[in-house]
């Protein structure tokens, strides 16, 4: 935060991309006031945990009938028209396809929230288990309209790592592997049929050449521009490195791109110290940062507050496990 605010005072005045940085720095400031009252706070978070976990359902349910009356997008503005409806004349148009992003300003981003929704309800102790496993199917279905293929890919994995295999049967754990892969045999099919019809497989989408460009956009901006979303483009087809690291790199250069790496690793490994299920969730998401171009706008404060939110949960649930262990004693 210190050191994008000092390269904002230094190069961001003059093109106002200083704005950025001070809009990132308010949520992470407030992150860290937050985390640091963590302990008078968790009583209120643990309460409020699962109107969380019904709050991620009802999303995935609104979004689902958005989807049903063929709107794909609802953008928000201060500017007029306040309220953009995106129906499959405006995908096709500036998309060439359809895109689900509901209530977000990109599909991979809505996908994101879903993904983080349907581990916070495998967390949630006190959430019902039917209203848990249907919370998760809605999101995981929501996942699926977006049409990301690296958000599938993720909840793939996610679903995958959700299953505790070593407390199922040895003789019921591999009939249990058959049916999942046969379950997923066809959305796996579904994912390559569709990345091999509208991608360039043998540039992983064209990431190959955005992340040419974007490498040969840092050694002339070897200090970063901050906002090169603005700035790093390829034609009218591609803006941004379409890589979280790597667009940390274009933005705020090598040093920004590492201590943004270093603090990544940290964010997720504190949480594996507290409960290593946080791996479901570490895996799906550096798959999404690691193909798409998502940490902007409102991306920022839900991957900062999520941190906040499964310590919130996990300690929650420790709490209850304590406490139940004190009634039996």
């Amino acid at each position: 935060m210190l050191y994008t605010l000092l390269l904002g005072l230094a190069i961001g005045l003059d093109n106002k991309s200083i704005l950025k940085v001070l809009s990132n720095n308010i949520f992470i400031t407030t992150f860290i006031l937050i985390l640091i009252q963590f302990k008078e706070y968790k009583e209120f978070s643990t309460r409020l945990s699962r109107w969380i976990s019904y709050g991620f359902i009802f999303t995935g349910l609104i979004s689902i009938l958005m989807y049903s009356f063929h709107v794909y997008g609802i953008i928000l503005s201060f500017n007029s028209p306040f309220i953009k409806v995106l129906d499959e004349h405006a995908m096709m148009e500036y998309f060439k396809e359809i895109r689900f992003q509901s209530f977000f300003s990109q599909k991979a981003k809505f996908a994101s929230f879903c993904l983080i929704g349907m581990f916070l309800l495998s967390i949630n102790s006190k959430l019902n288990a039917k209203i848990k496993f249907i919370g998760i199917v809605i999101l995981f279905l929501n996942i699926i309209l977006t049409n990301s293929v690296t958000a599938m890919i993720a909840s793939i994995a996610l679903l995958w790592l959700s299953i505790n295999f070593k407390k199922v049967s040895v003789y019921l754990r591999y009939p249990l592997y058959l049916v999942f892969i046969l379950i997923f045999a066809p959305y796996v099919r579904y994912v390559f049929n569709y990345m091999n019809s509208v991608r360039d497989l043998d540039s992983l989408g064209s990431r190959g050449e955005i992340w040419s460009y974007a490498i040969e956009f840092y050694r002339v901006h070897p200090f970063g521009v901050i906002d090169n979303w603005y700035f790093y483009s390829i034609g009218n087809q591609f803006k941004g490195a379409h890589n979280i690291f790597l667009n940390e790199i274009l933005d705020y250069g090598i040093i920004g791109g590492l201590i943004f790496f270093i603090v990544y690793i940290i964010y997720f490994y504190s949480l594996f110290k507290i409960d290593k299920r946080t791996l479901r969730l570490f895996i799906p998401i550096t798959i999404v940062f690691s193909i798409d171009n998502i940490l902007y706008n409102e991306i920022v404060p839900i991957f900062w507050f999520s941190y906040l939110l499964i310590k919130a949960f996990l300690k929650g649930n420790d709490s209850t496990v304590k406490s139940n262990f004190s009634r039996s004693i």
